[in-house]
């Protein structure tokens, strides 16, 4: 068997399973930690400040990220930050126990915050090595769906689950089982992927100290990062695309699980798990995978603005639902195209976020690239409780869709590479 085809024997299942493990913790903690603290009665607020702060992790990731480039192979770092979170979720759960605090249980998903963003660095750094630039576009519609199945599996099966032991159980008790299961879940991808990465990715890195020398590369690998051509424009972009969406990201539950009388849905807890685990994943799946397979034959040029634009009118329907309050039905299917719209638009936008990485420095180069798109969401996401309190629903979910323009304009001035259809 030639080194190649050893080399990518089995990209269709440590692909998808290690974009899984590296979206379940950042989904519990980002999305699911709203939904948990909403439903221990923590104000919009608190929740909106509390859980925005758990976001800062993947915001400076890029300090430490020329950490896991220099030393030890990404293999080693995936493996270990898996066996780290598997640690950590068994903690909360425990927590969960014995505490009804918010803060404690904020302390301890700011360390799997830590531990996760670490991960993401190794993973992301594995994938630009272990496959082409080719490879990369064609597999993009596969990670990115994978990273949002775990979306799904956490927002939508654990928040389902933890409805239903609610039936039974107190609500910490509920949630520490819940949070064991995540546990197990991550336990599970770290034995698979123990027997399934390849070892032949990378030559182990030379330990050494950190010297004067080893602070220049850092410096020099940041810096060449932003000596790229339009750089401005890139940057705008990655700052400004989510900017929208990641507002209603972060009231979305509060807004489908609050009472009417505060402008909510009052959807119970095991709805709002079936409305995401059902027909919102079989949406995903599609505008994933379809996203990623339009571009690799059509090319980003021709289809990353088309697929933004779609993306962020679904945000509108958001303000529907406020104002018509609809039944169920209308809700999951509205969820469901909010879901594929954002499977094309994620995987364009992923695509770009690659070309515009050094060969030389990916992991590297890839963090500042999803650093800087992490700290285009923290800033907003950190007032949001206090915008949604203050203007309501309705107003809040138009000024999301505003505030989806500025990153929509910025498009028309990046450089967009195109991308050679077939694969390697």
């Amino acid at each position: 068997m030639s080194l190649h085809k050893q080399k990518h024997l089995n990209e269709y299942y440590y692909i998808p399973t290690l974009y899984f493990v590296e979206g379940l913790p950042y989904a519990i903690v980002t999305m699911v930690s709203t939904i948990w603290f909403k439903d221990i009665n923590i104000s919009l607020t608190e929740i909106g400040i509390a859980t925005t702060i758990l976001y800062l992790p993947w915001t400076l990731k890029f300090i430490w990220a020329p950490i896991v480039d220099f030393y030890d192979t990404k293999k080693k770092w995936i493996l270990k930050q898996q066996l780290i979170l598997t640690i950590l979720f068994l903690l909360l759960a425990t927590t969960s126990l014995f505490f009804n605090s918010y803060i404690a249980f904020s302390v301890i998903l700011l360390i799997i915050a830590l531990a996760s963003a670490t991960q993401d660095i190794a993973i992301d750094g594995y994938y630009l090595e272990v496959l082409s630039s080719k490879q990369q576009a064609y597999f993009v519609g596969f990670r990115n769906t994978a990273y949002k199945i775990a979306w799904i599996f956490a927002t939508g099966f654990l928040v389902f689950m933890a409805g239903n032991f609610e039936k039974y159980f107190s609500k910490n008790v509920s949630w520490a089982i819940t949070l064991i299961i995540v546990s197990l879940s991550i336990m599970t991808a770290y034995l698979f992927h123990t027997m399934t990465l390849p070892n032949i990715i990378a030559k182990p890195k030379t330990k050494e100290k950190f010297t004067f020398y080893t602070l220049k590369k850092f410096i020099y690998v940041f810096l060449n990062y932003f000596n790229q051509s339009k750089i401005i424009a890139i940057t705008l972009f990655i700052l400004l695309y989510r900017l929208g969406e990641s507002l209603l990201l972060k009231m979305a539950s509060p807004f489908l699980l609050d009472l009417k009388i505060n402008g909510g849905l009052n959807i119970p807890l095991t709805s709002l798990g079936l409305i995401y685990g059902t027909y919102g994943m079989l949406a995903l799946l599609f505008g994933g995978i379809l996203g990623g397979y339009l571009i690799s034959k059509l090319g980003l040029k021709k289809l990353l603005f088309p697929f933004a634009l779609f993306q962020n009118l679904l945000i509108l329907s958001y303000y529907y639902l406020s104002t018509v309050k609809p039944g169920i039905n209308i809700i999951t299917i509205l969820n469901a195209l909010e879901q594929f719209a954002y499977g094309l638009g994620t995987s364009a936008y992923t695509i770009f976020l690659l070309q515009t990485v050094n060969s030389k420095f990916k992991s590297s180069h890839y963090a500042i690239a999803t650093a800087l798109m992490a700290f285009g969401v923290f800033i907003p996401q950190l007032f949001s409780g206090y915008l949604a309190t203050g203007l309501g629903y309705s107003n809040y979910f138009i000024l999301c869709a505003i505030l989806s323009i500025p990153g929509l304009i910025t498009i028309f001035f990046l450089p967009i590479k195109e991308i050679n259809n077939g694969l390697s």
